[in-house]
């Protein structure tokens, strides 16, 4: 079930295919067998042991994959970062995980050497085309390395660790998820099986490769399937299309901005003519599901998953998918999945309650920290943070984050159904729904908005704006507050650090009002 008995059988038996493409090069998957064992030679001569922990501080490429698969194949535990992390979150991490080497980049080597002197188990720090710095060895150092023999690559123990994986730090420090070999596994076949894939695939990586979504529904995933992965640096909208048609591609990953910003670009009569005939991910807008897959031909699955738990609920290639209800799908084969409610009873369907999981490939706890795994679980269930429902036919839908929800005079507002509806009005890019504290009513509903370009936050734009949400949501949902950034904070998946904007904007303050109830559609006193 190892990572590096994964790559090594692609190897043996599609050594001679490509298999990786990146924007600067590409690989076989024999060349790349040779050259990540090369790697580990190399790490074990800079006195790598087993288990020891090895910083990926880069973005997107092949150099980062030789880093992840060479310290797994020399037995040690790969430890991805942010690359947008600065010095004190990058060193947080890197401390935190007690990492004994480091494999930066152009875009980290700055914040590496800012904080190695406080990182005192570094003993190692590899450079991927970066410039001239002493003390750094280069990616074309350890790849002079013979490669570390087929029989001396490392075989893990069904206990051992292949990665520590950071949550995204929304709430306080980030924890250290930690994750067994079978975990990528598991996940990878699960993901095969979910969208029939086969070695005939083209898959399109466009997401960071610290992430769990890149690491094993594009990395491991066409490890397993034999199928060519097309690894972009980062998602572009405007170079989207181009990439697709130029290699062929089949299956993409997504988070729900990659779609919704596809389906803003002007329409097109080529829109369909594309090879792709899947997506696969998370948070697409429920209003535009129907009509993106009309227009561009392709089927979009949505699913849900945690970097803790791996891929739980997914959505199949059935004809009836529902397509635009919100569905995260059925059960993954394999996983168990309840709805409870607060006293951790289950709920009937229709009823919205707390998503648990459990079953094979869970992480295996947080790294040096036995109290937050812990409370992380309701033995043996894993308690997800989400709120969901599922309906007679077995199909769940995601309402929100437990923390994300805002409860105004009783109500429970989810901020996700909000953000869709302003969403869908021509003038935003982006909304964030989160509670601003009332003495009254407990919660009044606050909306943070992007705006689009050509548009600007005038009074008749707000009002418009609001008049939109009350003609779409029930009256207690309107927001009273609305007020206009010029980005979010994010986490390196893209999603929206909900944590971050109540700090910072969870109050009335800059904000514009309505002066108006929506109920009565009349002026009165705020």
């Amino acid at each position: 079930m190892s990572l590096g008995a994964l790559l090594r059988e692609a190897a043996a038996e599609a050594g001679h295919r490509q298999w990786l493409t990146t924007p600067r090069e590409s690989r076989t998957f024999g060349q790349f067998w040779e050259e990540a064992r090369a790697v580990a030679s190399a790490l074990l001569d800079r006195g790598l042991c087993p288990g020891q922990r090895v910083g990926l501080f880069a973005g997107n490429g092949v150099e980062f994959l030789l880093g992840w698969f060479g310290t797994v194949l020399a037995g040690g535990v790969a430890v991805p970062v942010n690359s947008g992390f600065r010095a004190a979150e990058a060193r947080y991490v890197l401390a935190h995980a007690e990492a004994v080497a480091v494999f930066v980049d152009a875009s980290t080597v700055e914040v590496m050497q800012e904080i190695r002197d406080q990182l005192p188990h570094v003993h190692t720090v590899v450079g991927i085309r970066t410039p001239d710095v002493p003390g750094l060895l280069t990616m074309d150092d350890l790849l002079r390395y013979d490669p570390l023999g087929v029989d001396d690559v490392y075989r893990p123990t069904p206990d051992d660790i292949a990665s520590i994986l950071y949550t995204s730090g929304t709430t306080g420090h980030p924890k250290g998820c930690l994750l067994g070999h079978e975990y990528y596994r598991i996940g990878a076949n699960a993901v095969a099986d979910q969208l029939q894939l086969t070695d005939a695939d083209v898959m399109l990586c466009v997401l960071p490769l610290f992430h769990m979504n890149a690491q094993v529904s594009s990395v491991t995933t066409s490890l397993t399937t034999r199928a060519r992965l097309i690894l972009e640096d980062r998602f572009s909208a405007s170079r989207f299309w181009s990439v697709v048609r130029q290699h062929s591609v089949t299956e993409f990953s997504y988070l729900g901005v990659i779609p919704a910003a596809l389906y803003k670009l002007p329409p097109d009569p080529a829109d369909r003519d594309n090879t792709l005939r899947v997506g696969f991910g998370a948070g697409i807008p429920a209003d535009i599901h129907a009509a993106f897959e009309e227009r561009f031909g392709i089927a979009m699955l949505e699913v849900f998953g945690m970097t803790e738990t791996g891929m739980d609920l997914a959505t199949r290639l059935v004809p009836d998918r529902k397509v635009g209800t919100r569905t995260v799908g059925t059960v993954v084969p394999g996983k168990h999945v309840r709805i409870v409610d607060d006293n951790g009873v289950e709920v009937p369907p229709g009823q919205v309650g707390h998503l648990q999981v459990h079953g094979p490939g869970l992480f295996r706890g947080y790294h040096n920290d036995p109290e937050a795994t812990a409370q992380a679980f309701d033995s043996p269930w894993f308690r997800t943070g989400d709120l969901a429902t599922r309906d007679a036919d077995g199909w769940y839908y995601y309402v929100d984050r437990q923390k994300d929800i805002v409860r105004r005079a009783g109500e429970n507002i989810s901020s996700v159904e909000v953000e869709a509806v302003l969403t869908d009005h021509p003038a935003v890019a982006s909304a964030a729904v989160v509670g601003v504290p009332d003495d009254v009513v407990g919660q009044e509903v606050k909306a943070l908005l992007i705006l689009q370009d050509g548009y600007s936050a005038t009074p008749e734009l707000f009002e418009d704006l609001l008049q939109h949400c009350a003609q779409r949501l029930a009256a207690f949902k309107v927001p009273r507050f609305l007020q206009v950034l010029s980005e979010f904070p994010r986490t390196g998946s893209q999603k929206i650090q909900k944590s971050e904007l109540r700090k910072r904007y969870g109050n009335a303050q800059d904000s514009y009002e309505r002066t108006w109830r929506p109920d009565r559609r009349e002026r009165v006193a705020p």
